[in-house]
């Protein structure tokens, strides 16, 4: 076995950069937000849909 390569670089993974991890970070609090304002339009929706329908 090659002792020279790190066990981390073994399956051709690499870290990730800083900014890659920043956006990826950026990302994910966008479509948690996103989520949330989903599920509170539809717990919205059902008193209506009950209303008029």
């Amino acid at each position: 076995m090659n002792s020279t390569i790190p066990p981390l670089m073994t399956d051709g993974m690499a870290p990730a950069d800083d900014d890659l991890i920043e956006l990826m970070q950026e990302l994910l609090s966008v479509y948690l937000i996103l989520g949330i304002i989903g599920f509170v339009g539809v717990l919205f929706n059902i008193p209506l849909m009950y209303t008029l329908l």
